[in-house]
């Protein structure tokens, strides 16, 4: 008995390099899974938020196109009406402006954010109109695309599909302007 109540030596350094050696792979363990996790979830939110502002975006567009009794790409063929909308894409943002008697003002509670309209295209059948838009955004590093078809109600009067182009920054921009007349 005096042999175990006198032999108090202590850890060694082995034994305490050990020691340390296991709680740092513990540590780095636990590190690792919070960081992915963390990560995880900052992906998941910014693909939320890009889905959200397209989905946003689509449900503006339906609403003003859906029932429109007149659509077209160029103001000057709306055949000078005096009360005319226009939905376009400029600098990130989809815009809709309000023209009464030639004069333009943006509509500021519809103002959203989106990455680019890519494109436009109408079809017309003999029973129906159909509009074809396709909306990309982006939030932080994750994009999102939303094909969105349109059934138009009243099948409205309309031309082709013609994409403008403008030089703005160096690169080249997708700008579309769709004109259009609702009943009132």
């Amino acid at each position: 008995m005096e042999k175990i109540k006198f032999n108090n030596r202590g850890m060694t350094l082995i034994e305490l390099l050990i020691v340390l050696g296991i709680i740092g792979i513990l540590v780095q363990l636990i590190y690792s899974i919070f960081f992915v996790g963390n990560k995880s979830f900052t992906m998941g939110r910014d693909k939320g938020f890009a889905q959200q502002d397209a989905r946003i975006a689509a449900e503006f567009i339906n609403k003003e196109l859906r029932t429109a009794n007149e659509l077209e790409l160029e103001a000057s063929e709306l055949e000078d009406r005096s009360h005319y909308y226009s939905i376009g894409y400029e600098r990130g943002k989809l815009i809709k402006k309000v023209y009464n008697d030639g004069l333009e003002d943006i509509d500021r509670r519809t103002v959203i954010h989106i990455e680019s309209l890519e494109s436009i295209e109408f079809y017309r059948g003999d029973d129906i109109g159909l509009i074809k838009v396709i909306i990309r955004t982006m939030e932080k590093s994750e994009a999102f695309k939303l094909d969105l078809t349109i059934l138009l109600e009243n099948k409205p009067d309309m031309s082709g599909d013609l994409p403008h182009h403008s030089e703005e920054l160096g690169y080249e921009q997708k700008i579309y302007e769709i004109y259009y007349i609702k009943y009132d």
